[in-house]
């Protein structure tokens, strides 16, 4: 993999943890205690932060550092989806209530919609 390929990666990793945590980057650069611009440089795949801060930054969203530097598939996403469906009981709530199924045909049918809705907005 290329150093380009890798920053690529990192950066659609961290704007997708950075827009998943509802923080700005600004917000975000302050608590990591790094400037925006690098936090900037970082989303646009213009630069690498070091592997300790690669950690630091996976520590701050709760996730692993491979969260960042591996590139995603279909099953990762997949796999969050279950993971956010099964720990948050609002959500099984309201995906039951709206679906007015079965719990699994209404787990089923939230993943298929989320799926449906993260790759439209990947292009």
């Amino acid at each position: 993999m290329t150093d380009n390929e890798q920053k690529r990666i990192f950066a659609n990793n961290l704007t997708y943890y950075i827009n998943k945590s509802g923080h700005t980057q600004k917000e975000i650069a302050q608590i990591l205690g790094i400037k925006n611009t690098t936090l900037n440089n970082w989303c646009l795949a213009k630069a690498m932060p070091t592997m300790g801060t690669v950690q630091r930054v996976a520590d701050y969203f709760g996730i692993r550092n491979i969260d960042l530097i591996n590139e995603r598939t279909k099953d990762d996403e997949e796999q969050i989806l279950i993971e956010q469906y099964l720990k948050d009981d609002a959500i099984r709530r309201f995906v039951l209530y709206a679906g007015g199924s079965m719990p699994k045909e209404s787990r089923d049918k939230f993943l298929e919609a989320m799926i449906h809705t993260y790759e439209a907005t990947r292009g």
